[in-house]
């Protein structure tokens, strides 16, 4: 059988005429080819039902676990708060039950609540600080502080009153604050940290005596005292403790370092740090 196409070339077998002759078997064969291209070019343009199906399903299920996801961390969001003694508040409690016989607790927890004006539970600080922590020098102004407050702010009466009076005597007999301090000096006189916090306590009831306790800070003799104790007066000198410059801290450095010479803890002030404190002051 021989059949004719529209093309104008022979593709097979012999014939005369306008029309190619090709056999039933090459036509054939032909068609199969143009029906699989087809369905190829089909298939590239339109994907399998299966892989949408998929896509549509995966796509549920990671805009589901993106809604179960918590919303990123934000560090400046984090740092910004209305209310920061309020939320201190909230992570000393736990700090309380977790740590009770850590020194620090009680520390902080008297800062917040010096700060709040919560006068008992500045009086319950102090008390468990030094029922964990009897020489903690922190205490040698706290309650000093805690002095003032009661002489200056209270306005307890009735059964609070009371118990605050009971409790003022106990750690200030006499209700002489000053007395107090000498005495605590006397006992802690070759201690580079409590000998610091006296300092910080006379400075902060008088003033006008923080240039005098910042000397003798400074004219401490440090080869008597341990590396930790230089580091911890270091750090409040920092922090801002007695006011210092930053020569009066570099003189301090200069000290603990002819004691400890191997300590990176009193490398010299780098040169940025010296020019910021001249812009701030």
């Amino acid at each position: 059988a021989v059949v004719s196409t529209q093309s104008g070339h022979y593709a097979g077998g012999h014939g005369t005429g306008n029309h190619d002759q090709i056999s039933e078997k090459e036509r054939k064969k032909l068609e199969s080819k143009r029906r699989k291209a087809a369905a190829k070019k089909k298939q590239n343009q339109d994907p399998p039902k299966n892989d949408q199906k998929n896509k549509n399903t995966s796509g549920g299920a990671n805009q589901n676990e993106n809604e179960n996801l918590p919303p990123p961390i934000n560090g400046d969001e984090l740092a910004k708060t209305e209310h920061p003694l309020d939320e201190a508040i909230s992570f000393l409690d736990h700090l309380r039950y977790l740590s009770p016989d850590f020194a620090p607790t009680h520390n902080y927890a008297f800062q917040i609540y010096h700060r709040k004006g919560k006068l008992l539970l500045m009086i319950q600080s102090v008390l468990r600080a030094l029922q964990h922590h009897p020489d903690d020098p922190a205490v040698l102004l706290h309650i000093p502080q805690l002095h003032t407050y009661v002489k200056t702010k209270s306005e307890v009466s009735g059964v609070a009153k009371e118990i605050v009076d009971a409790k003022m005597s106990e750690l200030v007999p006499n209700g002489n604050i000053d007395q107090w301090i000498s005495s605590q000096q006397h006992r802690h006189s070759r201690s580079l940290t409590h000998t610091f916090m006296l300092s910080c306590a006379r400075a902060y009831l008088y003033p006008e005596t923080v240039e005098e306790e910042r000397k003798r800070i400074l004219n401490f003799d440090t080869t008597s005292s341990d590396l930790k104790s230089c580091i911890y007066v270091l750090e409040h000198l920092r922090a801002g403790k007695l006011s210092p410059s930053m020569p009066d801290i570099e003189t301090f450095i200069a000290c603990c370092r002819e004691t400890y010479p191997q300590s990176t803890a009193f490398s010299p002030v780098p040169p940025e740090e010296r020019s910021r404190d001249q812009v701030n002051s």
